[in-house]
């Protein structure tokens, strides 16, 4: 909860045209409803993950919303 606290403060002071914003996460979830947020503000979304993380759960929702997808073994 911190961590997207931060990030959207981020976003909001800095306000950078576009940005590129970097998640790693284990689990989706956490980060699902704030990509669309950010996506939204022009953010270049990557991400990086596990090869048998959560994405696969929610990669219909995600995949307009992911610039960039990377999977580590």
């Amino acid at each position: 909860m911190r961590m997207k606290l931060d990030l959207f403060g981020w976003l909001f002071d800095n306000n950078p045209e576009p940005a590129k914003l970097m998640v790693i996460y284990q689990d989706i979830k956490d980060f699902a409803s704030s990509l669309k947020d950010w996506k939204a503000r022009d953010c270049n979304i990557l991400v990086a993950q596990p090869e048998h993380g959560q994405r696969r759960r929610y990669k219909c929702i995600l995949n307009h919303l992911i610039t960039q997808e990377w999977v580590w073994t």
